[in-house]
Parts: structure tokens; C-alpha cells; sequence
């Protein structure tokens, strides 16, 4: 069985961000030029996005957006526009999941469980999707931690193949 996967090259980088790595993987042509500068600027752009967003929404750095908010020291002018859309996304969730998704923990807003995600598309967007406009560039993937962005350049054949594992956790609630 011929792979259409087999007449690429993918490069893989692994950076470190919000406590744990991130994976971009790049799918090139082999026979064509690749585009080094642009594809390591995009990278650092990319740690450098998380890194901010790090540092604005993780709940255990005292001097962070999320941390001065759980304080009451984050005057609303404070308020950056991703801090305005990650709390609307969290309150809107909470809503519409009738709470099972909950952006408080402990009485502490806490919005790790969207963050990430968010950040992730976001990152992706903003800083690695346009390397698809390179000539070279095929596919491109950002994933951290199972939350992944992948795209392949429109009328190319290469697939992402992406395995998907469930784990089904039961629990037994028992009578008195």
C-alpha cells in the first residue's frame, strides 16, 4: 500500500511553555528549499505567545492578570482584551455546560481548563498556519498536551493521522 505521506519530510521542534512541551511539526517537500528563517521565527513567536499567555493567565504566578483578579487587585482598565475573552468564554461554558465546566476552583477563578486550548488555536493561528504560504510548507501542526491545530496547505494530499484514545472512567455510586 503506497503511503501519500511518503514523499515528505517532517521536521519536529519541541518547546516549553505553561509547564509542559508543546510539539510543532512542519511538513515540507523534500526537494524544495525550506524555508529555515521564516519556520525558527515563527517557532520563536510561538514560545514567546505562550509565554505571555503563561504569565497573564496561569493562576500560580503572584503577579499574573489571573492571580491579581482572584486578589480583587485587577481594576477592570486593567483588563486586557485576551483577558476580556477568556473570562466570556469561561462564564459562557459555565453556562452553557449548567456547570460541569466551572472557571472557579476553591473560590479562585481559575481558567487553566480553557487556557490552554485557547492559547494553542490562537498561537496557531496567529504565528505558524501562515507558514502553509511558504512554497515548500505542506502541513503544519502545534500540539500541546492532546490539544492539537493541524492544517495541511489546500490541494495537498498529505493527511494528518490522528489516534484518538478514550478512556472510560466509571463511577459506582452505592446505596446505603
Amino acid at each position: 500500500m503506497n503511503d501519500v505521506n511518503e514523499n515528505y519530510q517532517i521536521k519536529t521542534v519541541t518547546i516549553a511553555s505553561m509547564g509542559m512541551p508543546f510539539t510543532i511539526q512542519t511538513v515540507s517537500y523534500p526537494n524544495r528549499p525550506y524555508p529555515y528563517e521564516i519556520t525558527k521565527q515563527a517557532i520563536q513567536d510561538s514560545q514567546t505567545y505562550l509565554d505571555h499567555i503563561d504569565q497573564d493567565f496561569s493562576p500560580f504566578k503572584n503577579n499574573s492578570l489571573v492571580s491579581r483578579f482572584q486578589n480583587n487587585q485587577l481594576l477592570p482598565s486593567e483588563f486586557t482584551d485576551q483577558f476580556q475573552e477568556v473570562l466570556g468564554l469561561t462564564t459562557m461554558f459555565r453556562d452553557l455546560t449548567e456547570g460541569a465546566f466551572d472557571p472557579y476552583f476553591d473560590n479562585h477563578y481559575d481558567p487553566t481548563g480553557l487556557v490552554k486550548g485557547w492559547a494553542i488555536q490562537h498561537g496557531f493561528e496567529y504565528f505558524l498556519k501562515p507558514l502553509l504560504q511558504q512554497d515548500s510548507i505542506v502541513a503544519i501542526a502545534l500540539n500541546g498536551a492532546g490539544d492539537m491545530q493541524l492544517n495541511t496547505k489546500e490541494n495537498n494530499p498529505f493527511q494528518w493521522h490522528v489516534v484518538l484514545k478514550i478512556q472510560l472512567i466509571h463511577k459506582a455510586s452505592f446505596a446505603k
